[in-house]
Order: structure tokens, then C-alpha cells, then sequence
């Protein structure tokens, strides 16, 4: 098996009445999206070693989370994990989200952050770059 540092969860359907999976683990530790939705929800799973440097977490939204680790040398980096509408006809929702996930990475490279952002965007990529092409944003 390979060593994996960083991996991303997305679509974990967690119920109001189920505990969080992976509540410890010898290696790993994770983030949860505390917001509960049976269709949605994203996690973090972390190499136990990186976990030292941890220092905030939002985890309060089904659709998207982050964690902020800072290390020596003022070296401040953001993982945030994104699990973006499937539904194709949730036109608005996937805007609202593409538009709060824009004003994080204004106000982390603001900050000065080094960002990585993963999970699920749901969309079909060849799509969009022909939609750049054509200089169509408007389906975007």
C-alpha cells in the first residue's frame, strides 16, 4: 500500500443518528462536516504527523471544509475540501457555492495562504474548456 498524507471524502452521507466514522486511528486523524445531511457531507483524513500543525478548522458546512496548518518559517496553508452539486437543475446552489468557495480563496491568498483545494466539482471538464474556447461563461 501506498503512504497517503492528505486524502479527501466527499458525498459520506452521514445520518443525524450516526456517530462519525474513524473516531481514532493509530496513523490518521479526521475532519468531519459537522453540518448533517444524508446526501451530502465531506471529510478530511490527515497522516497523524501533519496533525501537529493544525491550528484551525472549519467544519460547518455540508458542502465544503477546511483546515488551516501553519509551519515554521510563517508557512500558512489551507486544504479545503469541496463536494459540489451533482444536479445539474441546482443552478443556483452550485453558484452560491462557487461564490462562497471564491471570496475563501480571495480572503486566503489575502492572507497570505498557500491553498490546496480537492474534492468533488462534479463537472465535466472537456465541457467547461470548450465553453472557455467559445468564451461562454455563461453556462459556468
Amino acid at each position: 500500500m501506498h503512504k497517503v498524507d492528505i486524502c479527501d471524502v466527499t458525498e459520506t452521507g452521514h445520518l443525524k443518528s450516526q456517530k462519525y466514522k474513524f473516531p481514532y486511528h493509530s496513523t490518521y486523524s479526521a475532519f468531519w462536516s459537522s453540518d448533517i445531511n444524508r446526501y451530502v457531507g465531506v471529510g478530511l483524513i490527515i497522516y497523524r504527523k501533519w496533525c501537529l500543525y493544525v491550528q484551525h478548522t472549519f467544519l460547518q458546512n455540508d458542502r465544503f471544509i477546511y483546515v488551516d496548518l501553519f509551519f515554521k518559517g510563517h508557512i500558512k496553508v489551507r486544504i479545503i475540501v469541496v463536494y459540489v452539486h451533482a444536479n445539474p437543475n441546482a443552478r443556483q446552489q452550485r453558484q452560491t457555492l462557487q461564490s462562497q468557495l471564491i471570496e475563501l480563496i480571495r480572503i486566503s491568498r489575502k492572507a497570505q495562504y498557500h491553498i490546496i483545494i480537492m474534492g468533488d466539482f462534479n463537472t465535466n471538464i472537456e465541457r467547461f474548456y470548450s465553453s472557455i474556447t467559445k468564451h461562454n461563461k455563461d453556462s459556468w
